[in-house]
């Protein structure tokens, strides 16, 4: 007769966050949680709900001052894409040193460097 079996495991959950975030950089939201999530929620909704999992993983890989674009960027990508580089860390690193590499390469980024100096 446990009717609150949950409740201990929702307590456990909250309590090693900080401890997983070291071992495993996984999002606080699990994918498949996330996934379904996604499916009952609007394409704005899906779009703000990827950001809100990406940008601090993105946040840790990428240089300061491009985090915002190079999220803005990934969100771009088909939502299933999307998904997998939350999941995974390697294929995140890979696709955000591509973005810093286009926004390295981009004329408009040369541009607004040439303008501060």
């Amino acid at each position: 007769m446990q009717r609150n079996s949950n409740h201990g495991v929702g307590r456990y959950n909250m309590g090693g966050g900080a401890m997983d975030a070291q071992h495993h950089p996984a999002p606080p939201v699990h994918t498949p949680t996330l996934a379904s999530t996604l499916a009952s929620a609007s394409p704005e909704q899906q779009r703000v709900m990827l950001g809100e999992q990406l940008f601090p993983l993105v946040d840790r890989v990428a240089e300061r001052e491009n985090v915002g674009k190079v999220t803005g960027m990934l969100l771009e990508m088909d939502q299933t894409e999307v998904l997998h580089l939350i999941e995974s860390p390697e294929a995140l690193k890979k696709k955000v040193a591509e973005a810093m590499e286009v926004l390295r390469s981009s004329p408009s980024n040369a541009a607004a460097g040439d303008r501060s100096a």
